[in-house]
């Protein structure tokens, strides 16, 4: 049935209506703004993520996931990613406090943005206090980002990384061919997940996990696009 249904969508007519309410909405200023601070908050966060490696003294893998974390990065970023991964090459316990508040300020302010573009979106208007939506734009981004750092760890850590952890806790080298095979679709399934969250708790708005899914793989399919665009 739900086969059929597809069939019988019109996705000419919904791409037309998308299209004409996202610049009637102004949304592309939004976009703006919420990409703007997201990218101010990925510093923090990769200091954040590489002062706890260096914290745990986890020399080799810090090493190994340098390495893909280099290979992954758009070329013109590569130089900013090696500067800032080599300052962190060192004890780093004094910048844990630091990043970890700059980091959660600039990303729960970005999650404040994108509440009140999906509030313009869905035409409603925002009734929860500024209390409310600083607290909940504090808990949202928390497991954003949890769910955001597993989906990195699995992209980042490739085969090497983890034939080293299997070396530490003995683990079977069958583990390494079957991670290099799920590693990428695990990781797409978990930015898909937190994107349709996105979509599900931000606006002021009640509305089905279900209905938030499509969206979500379309808007991961299209940055996955974008990103490999502008790697040319």
């Amino acid at each position: 049935m739900w086969l059929t249904n597809i069939f019988k969508f019109d996705f000419k007519k919904a791409f037309q209506t998308t299209f004409k309410e996202f610049f009637d909405d102004d949304l592309d200023q939004y976009a703006a703004a919420v990409a703007f601070k997201m990218l101010f908050s990925v510093i923090p966060f990769l200091i954040l993520f590489l002062a706890i490696i260096s914290f745990l003294n986890l020399q080799e893998l810090y090493e190994i996931m340098q390495g893909q974390a280099e290979a992954i990065v758009p070329g013109e970023a590569t130089d900013l990613v090696s500067q800032i991964i080599g300052e962190m090459d060192q004890p780093a316990g004094r910048f844990l406090p630091l990043a970890l508040l700059v980091a959660l300020w600039l990303a729960s302010s970005a999650m404040r943005s994108a509440t009140h573009a999906l509030n313009i979106a869905y035409q409603v208007d925002e009734t929860r206090s500024f209390k409310s939506q600083f607290v909940l734009s504090i808990v949202y981004t928390l497991a954003i980002v949890f769910m955001m750092i597993l989906a990195m760890i699995l992209l980042i850590t490739g085969t090497q990384a983890v034939e080293w952890l299997a070396g530490q806790v003995g683990l079977d080298n069958v583990l390494v061919t079957v991670w290099a095979w799920l590693r990428w679709p695990v990781a797409i399934t978990l930015i898909t997940i937190t994107i349709a969250l996105i979509y599900l708790v931000a606006p002021n708005v009640k509305q089905s996990y279900k209905n938030m899914i499509p969206g979500a793989v379309l808007a991961v399919f299209v940055w996955i696009g974008l990103s490999i665009g502008f790697d040319f």
